[in-house]
């Protein structure tokens, strides 16, 4: 289970909130989110290779605009090319979501293992355009895992960051400097070089 997400910022807020609301407003904020990331990988893509989108390709092999296109672009193809990646963010995405919060539901509990079982179904998911049982269970496991993981190091990971942001909106510093356990033990481990090691 993930370690406890009711501690406080210093503004009264919550350090780490899992996500609330009913599976299908869940689904609907996830499939947004998700289409704006693919529209936006589609349209680095299509910066990268802009033949995609243009209707002939006319190059210039001398002088000073050598290597430059003048091609014009075809909207219709290049919102196709935007909109392949978002809507296959958006799918990915929204059944990530929905089945972390149909997991949740069932089980009863708001923990890790819903978001292991939302990137097992995410990773299948993905990899459903190889139509290939072997890659689409290697993907569901490696996602699965991987959403266990930031799942369950997200409070920390919150924790750590609410500190930091508490030191540069507040700006208060302890009253007395602290030695980290690591400093503690190399000073205990080289007492005659403490003097040269340094604060961290």
């Amino acid at each position: 289970m993930s370690p406890s997400s009711q501690k406080l910022d210093y503004t009264g807020k919550a350090v780490f909130e899992r996500p609330s609301g009913s599976c299908v407003s869940r689904f609907v904020n996830a499939a947004g989110c998700s289409t704006l990331a693919g529209a936006f990988a589609g349209s680095c893509i299509l910066a990268w290779y802009p033949e995609q989108g243009a209707k002939e390709s006319i190059v210039t092999k001398s002088g000073f605009f050598a290597g430059l296109s003048p091609a014009k672009t075809s909207w219709s193809t290049a919102m196709r090319a935007i909109g392949r990646p978002a809507a296959f963010f958006a799918i990915v995405g929204s059944s990530f979501a929905f089945t972390e919060c149909l997991a949740e539901d069932f089980r009863g509990h708001a923990d890790s293992w819903n978001a292991m079982i939302g990137g097992m179904v995410a990773g299948a998911v993905a990899a459903s355009p190889r139509r290939r049982l072997d890659v689409m269970a290697g993907a569901a496991l490696g996602v699965g895992i991987l959403m266990f993981g930031v799942d369950y190091c997200g409070p920390s990971y919150s924790e750590e960051a609410a500190k930091r942001q508490e030191i540069k909106q507040t700006g208060t510093r302890p009253l007395a400097y602290q030695d980290s356990e690591r400093v503690k033990a190399l000073k205990e481990m080289y007492p005659d070089h403490q003097k040269y090691i340094t604060k961290n």
